[in-house]
């Protein structure tokens, strides 16, 4: 498993932390875990096993902990000491498909702007002229923008590839729930058999060679029974073109008429969609006048063709074009076929909405027909054709979770008002839509970072549910550039999620102090009015600079240099929290000046020592900051009464009664530098530690000495005058 990373540096408030029951988990296996076969109860009974998983990766680290019960055998094992890479299970995504999931959500956005007030300002992709209201009749024409990114996934994705499969799968399932809800043209019965013709293909290329091949292709022991299947799967043009090459000439002197009458009949039958489609009015009218030419076209035939056989042929063939139902159960062979069948060709001109697809289910159900369990599609399909849409859903979330296809029907079934208003426990206090949008949201997130945004989408639709699932998401999207940080900044003030806007721009400042953008975490820190960590970072840059004894190059952090170089330019709040270490920064700047800066140098150093806002464990370094200044060889930089404030912060150190644990922990700062200046080759100049580095070895020297020559400076400003400055 790759690394898993969080939002944060710190695990603790970027993640969460689970107890697993053993008792209720599958089987796992950890490489080399400590538990032998046939002894969990007993491993039990001290141990359990603990993970930490990002809330939206779907990734983390999981070891083995005790259980909190005492035991007489309390030693660890290596396995007990190590951390193995974990996720949670059936979420996530294939990479294939993740990358697919913008132009769905594309259209779920388009079609959330359509119906909500709440995503007019989105950007359109799919239909730039949409006006922004609620319009049912625009639900199909999503419906089929959804179903050809299917199939467009599908086929340009490696063919045979369980992505593409599952595309295709998909899609199929979605021209079934499209078929009987939202039809092209309102034609169900149509829209019904490109289903069934996609789903199971019939009848077979191969055979329809085999017998257009033969001779005469009429004599051929299948030709009939293909035409019969032809026929009921709506490939009317097919069933034609073997009706005029078949040869039926041969076996009846008039049966290439009657061929040919039929083969007529099939090519003008009218149609609700595709080429030469008619409105449900012109539809009628024109299937009822058709209808009454079968039914003359088959008393014609019966007077026509004197082979037995032929005619027999013949009647059968009118029987199912006429829709008769005995005819249609007799050529169909599972209920999928039974029931599209009878929509196609019993009564098509009624069969328009739900329901009386129900009724013809019902009606091949009382045949005997059933479905194969076994096969999800059928599964959907029984349900679809009982009005069961919220079991049809739960069964296509089994199959295609991973592309949202519960989540995109739900919405447009909601949107048409065909799903049901109810919450069942495990929905957390969402309805049925707002469920699958919601999960499906978390596999957008655990698929892609990148798709985070995408996520939102689908949760920002999903009520208040989703929005309490976008405040607990949008803090912990993975930051990885500027342009993020910014962007989920933007979301979350479009979403009026203030407080989780700032907690973005936190964790992204400290994203920028980790890679030693100190300068960019100070600006972000100050917009969001974080005074705690532009307090933490000021002390912590102060802190470093003395031990170091010295400031950093420009080249190191410019932005931070503007800082401490223009404080006019800083907000009121940065400027006073970062004067401590402007003022440090200006008294190295000034100690590198040489003689003609040590005048400004100690000025500075003296308003940092007496500052009463400075902590206490710094005054040890500063203290020793003071020896290059206290050179008796050079001219006194310090004014008297600069010197005698300086002398009390000092005294004040070997006062017994001052000695305390902050004391020490001065004292130990100033050691550490001591130890460092020891080793070093070189100083900058004036840095005291060049003049000790090779002598001393105790802070409490460095202080001492300090003190000495403090004697010596005030001493010799006496003697001086302060005009001897």
């Amino acid at each position: 498993m790759a690394p898993f990373k969080f939002g944060l540096d710190d695990p603790d408030d970027s993640a969460m932390t689970i107890d697993v029951d053993l008792d209720d988990s599958p089987d796992a296996t950890l490489p080399g875990a400590p538990i032998k076969a046939g002894s969990l109860r007993t491993w039990q009974q001290r141990r359990t096993l603990k993970a930490i998983v990002h809330p939206l990766l779907a990734e983390g680290v999981a070891w083995i902990d005790t259980n909190g019960k005492e035991t007489k055998n309390g030693r660890i094992t290596a396995q007990e000491t190590r951390v193995y890479g974990t996720g949670l299970p059936g979420v996530g995504m294939n990479r294939d498909i993740a990358k697919y999931i913008p132009q769905f959500a594309h259209i779920f956005a388009d079609i959330q702007k359509e119906f909500t007030q709440d995503f007019a300002h989105l950007p359109s992709f799919s239909a730039p002229n949409t006006p922004a209201h609620a319009s049912r009749a625009s639900i199909p024409r999503f419906s089929r923008l959804y179903r050809d990114t299917l199939f467009a996934m599908g086929k340009r994705l490696t063919q045979g590839s369980p992505a593409s499969e599952l595309a295709l799968d998909c899609r199929s399932i979605w021209l079934l729930f499209e078929a009987v809800y939202f039809p092209e043209n309102g034609g169900v019965a149509e829209s019904l058999m490109n289903w069934l013709n996609s789903y199971d293909p019939k009848p077979a290329t191969e055979d329809g060679q085999d017998i257009m091949t033969y001779r005469p292709p009429a004599a051929h022991p299948e030709f009939w029974n293909y035409i019969y299947t032809a026929t009921t799967r709506g490939l009317f043009s097919q069933a034609a073109e073997c009706l005029n090459y078949g040869g039926l000439a041969q076996q009846d002197p008039n049966g290439q008429k009657a061929a040919d009458a039929v083969s007529e009949l099939l090519r003008d039958a009218p149609r609700r969609t595709g080429k030469g489609a008619q409105d449900q009015r012109g539809f009628d009218g024109k299937w009822r006048a058709w209808r009454g030419r079968v039914i003359n076209t088959t008393t014609a035939i019966q007077k026509q063709v004197t082979n037995q056989n032929v005619s027999a042929a013949f009647r059968q063939l009118m029987e199912l074009l006429k829709g008769d139902k005995d005819a249609i159960f007799s050529v169909a062979e599972t209920l999928p076929e039974a029931v599209c069948a009878l929509a196609l060709l019993y009564d098509p001109v009624k069969t328009v909405t739900p329901d009386q697809v129900k009724r013809l289910w019902e009606m091949a159900n009382v045949e005997g027909f059933s479905i194969d369990s076994t096969l999800d599609s059928e599964v959907i399909f029984d349900k679809v054709c009982q009005g069961d849409v919220y079991g049809a859903l739960v069964k296509c979330h089994v199959i295609g979770a991973e592309l949202g296809l519960s989540a995109h029907l739900g919405d447009l079934m909601d949107k048409a008002d065909l799903l049901e208003k109810f919450e069942e426990e495990v929905m957390q206090g969402a309805d049925v839509r707002q469920w699958f949008l919601l999960e499906f949201g978390e596999r957008v997130m655990a698929g892609s970072e990148d798709n985070w945004e995408h996520a939102v989408a689908y949760w920002r639709a999903a009520g208040d549910t989703g929005m309490e699932r976008m405040a607990q998401a949008l803090p912990r999207v993975p930051l990885t550039s500027e342009k993020k940080a910014t962007r989920v900044v933007e979301v979350c003030t479009e979403l009026g999620l203030d407080a989780e806007a700032v907690e973005v721009s936190t964790n992204w400042a400290r994203i920028l102090e980790s890679q030693g953008k100190v300068g960019e975490a100070l600006k972000v820190f100050d917009k969001v009015e974080n005074v705690a960590h532009i307090d933490r970072i000021a002390w912590m840059l102060f802190e470093r600079a003395l031990l170091q004894g010295k400031r950093p190059s420009r080249a190191q952090d410019p932005i931070l240099e503007d800082i401490l170089s223009e404080p006019g330019k800083n907000s009121h709040q940065l400027a006073t929290l970062i004067a401590p270490y402007a003022t440090l920064h200006a008294y190295y700047q000034y100690l590198r000046e040489g003689r003609d800066g040590r005048i400004g140098a100690a000025a500075h150093l003296a308003s940092i020592l007496r500052a009463p806002e400075t902590p206490r464990q710094y005054v040890p370094l500063l203290i020793a900051e003071l020896l290059s200044l206290l050179d008796t060889n050079l001219p006194r930089c310090f004014a008297l009464k600069d010197l005698f404030e300086v002398t009390a912060v000092v005294e004040e150190y070997f006062d017994v009664s001052t000695q305390n644990e902050t004391r020490e922990d001065g004292l130990r700062l100033l050691q550490e530098a001591l130890d460092k200046a020891r080793v070093a080759k070189e100083w900058e100049s004036g840095d005291w530690r060049g003049g000790v580095g090779g002598g001393m070895r105790k802070a409490g020297d460095i202080v001492a000495l300090v003190r000495m020559q403090i004697v010596r400076t005030v001493g010799r400003g006496w003697v001086d005058g302060e005009e001897g400055m």
